[in-house]
């Protein structure tokens, strides 16, 4: 169903999205660019890729370390992330951005705050997914992927018209391995040891809110909802 015309916020959105693996941080993401004007969007997998991309000898070690599966360390991580929004002008009073898979942890959004603090670009809301873990368990077991344009299909809901080929090209699809039911339950676990704590700390700040439900089409409008009441329109 096409979306409505875009919206043009009156205030600085500046949205750190929170969820479980596999909870449609990406899909909302997407929604939120295309229903708001003049919001970017990056993933911190977006900036440890181009990173990689650089081919430096730090861009190896990142590789590496994403290749075995090995946590980056926080210091590491914010190091990137730094730069990253330095060279893409993100650090200015005026701007309008949805962030996510940062933070990861407690330090992280510590650190990532007093990034964006210094340099009065602050985070003005933080909104969790909240969906049922069981629920994205059966949803990631049933999702394949076409890797050259990143479209994603589900078995059940959204299947490709050829079974396991993609619609546009005929290409096969593929399972990614971090969509393998017991890698995303140990993901899962990481995610539920440390949300508690992230939690915490955007409540205390005064800037966090949930919205939840089974799909997306019951999700973003909650999330939009949100952001015109907070943010007003312009």
């Amino acid at each position: 169903m096409p979306l409505s015309k875009a919206v043009k916020l009156a205030k600085p959105a500046r949205i750190v999205l929170l969820g479980a693996p596999g909870a449609g941080k990406t899909t909302q993401c997407a929604r939120i660019q295309d229903s708001f004007l003049n919001v970017s969007s990056l993933s911190l997998k977006h900036i440890f890729r181009t990173e990689i991309a650089r081919g430096l000898p730090f861009s190896s070690s990142v590789k590496k370390l994403m290749e075995t599966g090995s946590l980056i360390p926080d210091d590491v991580t914010m190091c990137l992330v730094q730069n990253f929004l330095y060279e893409h002008n993100w650090f200015n009073t005026a701007s309008n951005w949805v962030m996510h898979g940062l933070p990861r942890t407690k330090a992280q959004a510590v650190a990532l705050d007093r990034i964006l603090d210094g340099n009065k670009a602050g985070v003005t809301m933080a909104i969790e997914l909240n969906v049922d873990q069981k629920l994205i368990l059966d949803r990631v077991e049933k999702r394949w992927v076409h890797p050259p344009s990143g479209k994603v299909y589900n078995l059940e809901y959204d299947p490709p018209e050829v079974p396991y080929k993609d619609d546009a090209t005929g290409e096969p699809l593929i399972k990614r391995e971090d969509d393998e039911a017991v890698l995303l339950q140990l993901r899962l676990d990481q995610y539920n040891k440390e949300i508690e704590e992230i939690r915490s700390y955007y409540q205390r700040r005064g800037v966090w809110h949930e919205v939840g439900g089974k799909s997306s089409d019951i999700i973003f409008p909650q999330i939009k909802e949100l952001l015109v009441k907070k943010f007003g329109q312009a």
